[in-house]
């Protein structure tokens, strides 16, 4: 049985050294097994790959977002808990989802792009991500390069597996978000739709316990990563960007291996803690 630390421990053991890099982020534990501890805040600007060319998006195409987390929040103490400096301790994503298909609900349902993981996370590198400038929002590859094309360090890897109780839907709101030339020109105060996922982590350090989400998926109702998206206009974008994500991602990590990962990095003075340090393997 994890031994339960104090909230000041924790707040030291979940600063994560960034491997390669001197920044260093917060992840916040709650010990209520299946409730999340940490919570984190972002801005994304979403982009569209027409692989049949008809303009629309459509089963087989492809919708990428790159992604800049603003804070940390620590769902047990309150909110806000931690506001990431962009520059400094800068935590990045990308994400690439395929549209599988829609079902007669008109809701979408996504799934993973060959064998590229859905949700890719990383810290550090030497150019600044910039979404929120109007004027000089990034190209796709622009922001592929700032995101993980720049010496960054690779943190986690999350996305769909075996387990029923991971997916990755969408609910459109109004008409016509199916093209992207359309949303393009709506207002960013519009709401588009609303995006729910479901995770399992599939690469990176094994720091995450399963927290519950969404019902009715068919399993144990619990996976790695639990988040939902609001989508909205893209008025106003370049770049080549057509819309904008707002997305609240929850998780609860491990103490044991952030601990173990911790003393790796050459942080040694939790130390003292004197604990029996190793690594759980979820089932």
């Amino acid at each position: 049985m994890k031994r339960k630390l104090s909230s000041l421990m924790l707040v030291a053991v979940f600063l994560l050294f960034s491997f390669g890099s001197a920044s260093a982020i917060p992840l916040y534990y709650n010990p209520t097994p299946g409730l999340a501890g940490t919570q984190f805040e972002d801005d994304d600007l979403d982009y569209f790959v027409d692989n049949d060319g008809d303009g629309l998006i459509t089963s087989g195409d492809v919708l990428h977002a790159a992604i800049e987390f603003a804070s940390i929040n620590d769902l047990v103490h309150g909110n806000p808990a931690y506001a990431l400096n962009k520059g400094a301790d800068e935590l990045v994503g990308f994400s690439t989802i395929e549209l599988d298909n829609i079902d007669g609900s008109g809701v979408w349902h996504f799934k993973q792009h060959g064998s590229t993981p859905m949700l890719q996370l990383y810290t550090g590198g030497s150019t600044n991500l910039v979404l929120d400038t109007a004027g000089s929002y990034p190209t796709l590859a622009a922001a592929r390069h700032a995101i993980y094309g720049d010496g960054a360090t690779h943190l986690w890897d999350f996305s769909i597996t075996s387990d029923l109780d991971t997916y990755w839907s969408f609910v459109p709101l109004v008409g016509g978000a199916d093209d992207p030339t359309d949303v393009a020109t709506i207002v960013s105060s519009t709401k588009i739709g609303v995006g729910n996922f479901q995770l399992n982590q599939v690469w990176g350090a094994d720091i995450f316990d399963p927290i519950f989400g969404i019902s009715g998926t068919g399993g144990d109702e619990m996976a790695d990563l639990v988040g939902s998206v609001d989508i909205s206009g893209g008025q106003g974008l370049t770049g080549g960007a057509f819309a904008r994500s707002d997305a609240d991602v929850d998780t609860n990590p491990i103490p044991e291996p952030a601990t173990m990962l911790l003393l790796g990095s050459g942080l040694l003075g939790l130390a003292g803690f004197g604990r029996k340090k190793r690594f759980f393997k979820k089932d």
